[in-house]
């Protein structure tokens, strides 16, 4: 009975933290939801609070009517984004594969390699100069590209690989496989889970960056800006981001409203993929950190 008493006031103590922490988890995202689909004019008046000032869909609105340069670019942020981790995913996992190799040639010291540059970072000027000098500059490349051989990245598809049994491949051999069939035929269906965690963290890194457009795009080149970067100048300046796009002035627009339905928006395609790629993850990442 002790036993048993014990255990149910550890499930109700651990209840109790998971539900706080889930409500003080939701209760920011509800705000701005609330404050979206509230009235501007009592928002400027009574301020943001927990439950809606009327009801408007005027936020959303003025996103659709006044300028385009906020869904074009939710479009270039998200197949750039997706391209990105496609090619993240797809560069790991055969550099990975080579590295979990113990016959490669040279392979320790590849694989130290990789392990130094997640401890050594040269900083951003660095990789300015490299996309710079490259022609990525003012490219949609610039967004693509960096980041997409990511060392921690690799070192977990590795660590997966080494928790994969060896009998598989030496009977593959055996029936004449190559490494690429090997690769494409075994490791890779049974290595799903980790290439989902690792397509799901490249995604949300690329999705929630801002700095790029800041970086590698001309101040007038608005084709390439990114979903975060216009959200941010919305934020901060929304009468010089729609005033010369749009028609009419935004003197007068519902701005409060219209700044947090810009971030719901933003945020659905997180929501979206986050839970179905959830279950995957976990395996994957506890799979990817049993050796090193």
């Amino acid at each position: 009975m002790n036993g048993k008493r014990r255990e149910r006031i550890f499930n109700g103590v651990n209840g109790t933290i998971l539900g706080i922490l889930l409500l003080l988890f939701f209760l920011p995202f509800w705000l701005i939801l609330v404050t979206s689909l509230s009235e501007n004019n009592r928002l400027q008046v009574e301020g943001v609070s927990l439950w809606f000032k009327g009801f408007s869909l005027a936020g959303y609105s003025f996103l659709f009517e006044m300028s385009d340069i906020f869904f074009r670019s939710l479009w270039f942020s998200f197949w750039t984004t997706t391209l990105s981790a496609v090619i993240a995913c797809t560069v790991c996992l055969f550099a990975a594969y080579a590295l979990s190799k113990k016959y490669l040639t040279g392979g320790k010291f590849f694989n130290v390699f990789f392990m130094l540059t997640m401890f050594l970072y040269g900083g951003q000027i660095p990789v300015y100069l490299v996309i710079r000098n490259i022609g990525l500059y003012d490219t949609a490349w610039a967004f693509i590209l960096p980041g997409t051989a990511g060392a921690y990245n690799i070192m977990l598809i590795r660590n997966y690989f080494y928790g994969m049994s060896s009998s598989l491949e030496e009977a593959a051999r055996l029936d004449g496989a190559s490494d690429t069939d090997i690769l494409l035929r075994i490791f890779l269906p049974l290595s799903l889970p980790i290439i989902f965690s690792v397509f799901l963290m490249h995604f949300v890194a690329k999705w929630n960056a801002w700095l790029p457009s800041l970086l590698y795009v001309g101040a007038q080149n608005q084709k390439l800006w990114t979903a975060q970067y216009v959200l941010n100048q919305m934020i901060t300046d929304a009468q010089a981001l729609f005033g010369t796009s749009g028609s009419g002035s935004v003197s007068l627009a519902p701005l409060i409203a219209a700044k947090n339905a810009g971030v719901v928006i933003v945020i659905l395609p997180l929501l979206v993929i986050s839970p179905m790629v959830q279950k995957f993850f976990v395996r994957g990442i506890v799979g990817g950190a049993v050796k090193g």
